[in-house]
């Protein structure tokens, strides 16, 4: 059996990887091709084409990654009738995969979408168009589940696979020692974000944030996740200018999330992980200020940025957006939630109260049975 994984993003790559292992235990003669980065070709798979770097944030950047995206696309739909594929894994890059599946469904090649589109819109109308072009829909969220249903369309609700990660946490004492802190003064996250423009916008930002802070509270730690090998260089040299205590390393995003007090996260998955470890958080997002002004009018009726609060429905989180993202505020919200208690407390309490949207741990098991039901094997 050849199958095809087809992800968008680091993340998309990361939760490929997993499902890749998991159906490799149950079906050992499965062969991948896979469209993704580092994860997905370290567990085993053929890749075709890196997408490591087509995530994009704001519309300037999106544009600059098209002629790429096009032209990886093209290549992709001329290798397919020679693959033999039994079937294709989309995970999340609606941009990309919707445009893939239209080939897929014309080879009449059985398919399933993790991490479908339309999570956040009620609009069956768009469920149903994807519908038509793969077997079954795998929803991680139970509002994305029900938009489906509503469209008539094959959807299963797996819950998200982050849970099963929660589930193999190491001791932290271990981790303490591995980065080298002293579990006896408090840690802040630093998460600029892993897209080339969040980093540009972003880091400054934390670094110059993380600055002031360890100036009001001496004590505190800084680590910062590196998210993709690639972005290494340029944010070690930051760190370097900047002359700030931060430890910051490759693989070690949940390590940090698990040990952190407080995190400062760019708007993304990284803010869902966040929430299931219950942890007190700032999300922050800027873009170039003429990227910004013509989204503004694309963002109408989108109250919320960051995956807590679409979850939730409601602000629990700060989110400081564009103009809002400054040293001053993120400083403000930082110092609240790293000495206010009573502030900690309500924020984890209402982090918790999202749990039950999430699912059960095992999810990564469930989705692979799914998928190999849905293709016969």
């Amino acid at each position: 059996m050849n199958i095809l994984i087809s992800t968008g993003d680091s993340s998309g790559d990361f939760i490929g990887s997993l499902l890749l292992k998991r159906l490799k235990e149950l079906s050992p003669n499965i062969f991948f091709y896979a469209i993704g980065g580092e994860k997905l070709r370290a567990a085993g798979a053929k890749v075709l084409e890196d997408s490591s770097t087509w995530s994009a944030i704001g519309i300037f950047d999106a544009l600059s990654k098209v002629p790429r995206v096009y032209l990886a696309s093209r290549r992709i739909r001329k290798k397919l009738p020679h693959l033999n594929l039994n079937g294709v894994i989309y995970i999340d890059c609606p941009a990309f995969n919707l445009y893939l599946a239209q080939a897929i469904v014309k080879l009449g090649i059985p398919s399933v979408y993790f991490f479908p589109p339309s999570q956040w819109r009620n609009d069956p109308k768009r469920a149903a168009k994807v519908g038509k072009l793969v077997n079954r829909v795998i929803a991680p969220f139970t509002q994305a589940s029900k938009v489906y249903q509503e469209a008539n369309v094959p959807v299963f609700f797996s819950g998200h696979p982050l849970l099963d990660i929660l589930e193999s946490e190491e001791k932290s004492e271990v981790i303490f020692r591995e980065l080298g802190l002293d579990r006896n003064r408090p840690v802040v996250g630093l998460f600029p974000g892993s897209r080339d423009q969040e980093i540009h916008y972003l880091l400054p930002l934390e670094l110059a944030a993380a600055r002031k802070l360890l100036a009001k509270i001496p004590k505190l730690q800084f680590v910062l996740p590196i998210s993709r090998k690639n972005l290494e260089k340029t944010i070690l040299h930051q760190i370097r200018s900047s002359g700030l205590p931060v430890v910051a390393r490759t693989e070690i995003n949940h390590k940090v999330m698990q040990i952190a007090d407080f995190l400062i996260l760019a708007s993304g998955t990284a803010t869902l992980e966040a929430t299931l470890f219950r942890k007190p958080m700032v999300i922050v997002y800027k873009v170039s200020p003429l990227t910004w002004r013509l989204e503004r009018p694309l963002l109408k009726g989108v109250k919320f940025a960051g995956l807590p609060n679409l979850l939730a429905g409601k602000e629990i989180v700060p989110e400081l957006m564009q103009e809002k993202a400054t040293v001053n505020n993120l400083v403000n919200h930082a110092l609240k939630l790293l000495t206010d208690e009573s502030a900690r407390k309500q924020m984890i309490a209402l982090l918790e109260s999202l749990r039950p949207q999430l699912g059960e741990p095992g999810v990564i098991d469930r989705v692979s049975h799914q998928i190999l039901e849905t293709f016969g094997g």
